[in-house]
């Protein structure tokens, strides 16, 4: 199984960059696709209009929470890999730390290192941008 790292610095307090991950409107506003987010361990995790789903495994505001996560086209024997997010505070506002591990393949692991980037690290930093 693989695992990735990606670490960036958002323009907006911890608080903030949590509640931007963390809830559906806010998902909603940044991805302009639904989400559901339980706010305790247990809890149901959707991302995209349901491409992504899992279950919360740590919800600690405003620093720490994690999730399992399974997209749709992952084939059925795969199992579902885990996303944690540790967000500090930083001088020019918050460093989040995204380590996603238990990815099924290399590939798997190259398309989300660029993904998470690309669909959620910098639309969301563009959008608490404009409202900090």
């Amino acid at each position: 199984m693989r695992a990735i790292r990606i670490t960036r610095v958002l323009g907006a307090p911890p608080a903030a960059v949590f509640r931007a991950l963390t809830d559906a409107r806010q998902i909603a506003a940044w991805s302009g696709q639904s989400a559901r987010i339980g706010r305790r361990p247990g809890g149901r995790f959707e991302m995209f209009d349901g491409w992504a789903t899992g279950r919360v495994v740590v919800f600690r505001p405003p620093s720490r929470f994690a999730h399992t996560w399974r997209v749709d086209e992952w084939k059925p024997g795969y199992d579902d890999s885990l996303v944690e997010w540790r967000l500090a505070r930083a001088p020019r506002g918050t460093r989040v730390e995204i380590r996603h591990s238990l990815l099924p393949s290399a590939k798997e692991a190259a398309d989300h290192k660029g993904g998470w980037v690309e669909h959620v690290l910098e639309p969301m930093g563009e959008w608490l941008k404009k409202r900090v």
